[in-house]
């Protein structure tokens, strides 16, 4: 970030200096002392600003709507808590300003059922000024209710899966705390609507979850990135350790490490499963070689390749990371990350470059 030099700040800095300049001659009359100098009347001219506490809501951290209904969606923002709108955008409403944190991590849908809402808090991004949360929420009206569901201590959610037929069984993927170890992070599945759940992947203290995905025809079918991370006052560690991309095959009771075509050291994980063509499968991360790389596999995980080595689709990979596959195309895959980049070939060509569909001013 660069540093911003205000130039009415400037010239009180200059104006006090100036104040302690001794007189040539050693001396001032009683009518010199008298008389205010430029640099004491600028000064006197300024006015006080306010400067801070930063705005840490100036973002939005999710923004899901009803597949099928074009006019009911929910937007959040990174601490500005959960808005809906039923008319296509047109007017909002606050529905989560009740409770006692605002920080949004994700916002999962029902698909079974689209008045069922699960939430998780706490922004899902290490950023340096990213606020936490406490846990999970669940809704049965579309938003007009909520019932806390544990997991208070997991701080930051990055992902919520529902199962497509079933809209109790839940898979929340939690990065836990930013600023050091716990033990309340990794994979949490519940089958109970939220009254209950076990934690089916855990690494360690400093290894979370970073994303997860699920097959919409086959719940059980789990895909979850484990991400090593630590931020401290002075540094932040990302990747490396026992990051590695997971797979699950029955519902998170046994879980096995994608090896064949990934690299052991990998960056945050992004993962991404088509809906058409389940057995198709994108992941996202940064390598030593590479800010960002895609991988892909064509036969659910048992072999992974390189479709692309574009930094443009991963260029802060610590914060993006994140993919999605169209609900009807496994050629066509989105990446967010600064821009809105678009591949509409699946990667076919190793090493083609996605192109931008819209931008955005890069933050720090």
């Amino acid at each position: 970030m660069r540093p911003f030099i205000c130039r009415r700040a400037l010239v009180a800095l200059l104006a006090v200096l100036t104040s302690f300049v001794v007189s040539p001659r050693g001396s001032m009359s009683a009518q010199e002392s008298a008389r205010p100098s430029p640099e004491m009347d600028a000064l006197s001219r300024l006015r006080w600003r306010e400067l801070g506490p930063t705005n840490q809501a100036g973002r939005v951290s999710v923004f899901v709507g009803v597949p099928g209904d074009p006019y009911t969606m929910y937007v959040s923002g990174a601490n500005g808590g959960i808005f809906k709108s039923v008319n296509g955008g047109i007017t909002w409403k606050a529905i989560f300003d009740d409770q006692p944190v605002l920080s949004i991590g994700d916002i999962a849908i029902a698909p079974s059922n689209p008045h069922v809402l699960y939430v998780g808090t706490g922004e899902g991004n290490p950023r340096n000024n990213a606020s936490f949360g406490n846990g999970v929420y669940r809704s049965g009206d579309g938003g007009d209710t909520w019932t806390h569901l544990g997991l208070a201590d997991t701080d930051r959610i990055a992902r919520i899966r529902v199962d497509g037929r079933n809209a109790d069984v839940a898979y929340v993927c939690a990065l836990g705390h930013e600023w050091g170890p716990n033990e309340e992070r990794g994979v949490f599945k519940t089958t109970d609507g939220g009254k209950t759940w076990r934690k089916v992947l855990y690494v360690d203290t400093t290894t979370g979850c970073s994303d997860i995905d699920i097959n919409p025809d086959n719940a059980s079918e789990v895909y979850a990135g484990m991400y090593t991370y630590l931020r401290q006052a002075w540094h932040l560690r990302s990747g490396g350790g026992e990051t590695a991309l997971y797979k699950s095959m029955d519902g998170g009771a046994t879980w096995k490490k994608m090896t064949n075509g990934i690299p052991q050291m990998l960056d945050r994980i992004g993962v991404s499963i088509s809906p058409s063509s389940p057995n198709i499968v994108y992941m996202v991360s940064e390598t030593p070689d590479y800010q960002g790389e895609l991988w892909r596999t064509d036969d659910s995980g048992r072999s992974w390749r390189v479709v692309s080595k574009d930094a443009n689709i991963n260029f802060r990979p610590f914060y993006y990371a994140d993919i999605r596959v169209d609900p009807v195309d496994s050629n066509r895959v989105y990446a967010l990350s600064g821009s809105l980049y678009l591949t509409e070939d699946g990667g076919a060509t190793a090493g083609s470059r996605s192109r931008p569909i819209a931008a955005q001013p890069s933050r720090c």
